[in-house]
């Protein structure tokens, strides 16, 4: 979701897995993982990327994880508009 064109973008994602081992060498079980993420341009060709992901599940109370990145993207076509960020 874009909040601020050309400044902020949010997403999310909900995963739901269920799993089950015919041979029997692991049990069935089920996790659920939520993720939030955010990108801010913080100048031209310069963004942050924060991701924060957790997963419950059968065999695990719970995993958090929190993940940053200072994205440097440097123009080589010689025209970036300010607040876009190069892949």
């Amino acid at each position: 979701v874009r909040i601020v064109p050309g400044w902020l973008d949010l997403e999310g994602r909900l995963v739901l897995a269920h799993w089950r081992d015919d041979l029997g060498l692991t049990p069935r079980g089920t996790t659920t993982g939520l993720t939030l993420g955010a990108r801010l341009s913080l100048a031209r060709q310069i963004a942050l990327h924060v991701l924060l992901e957790d997963n419950i599940g059968t065999h695990t109370q719970a995993d958090l994880r929190l993940l940053a990145l200072l994205d440097l993207s440097f123009c080589t076509a010689g025209y970036c508009p300010a607040g876009v960020v190069l892949p």
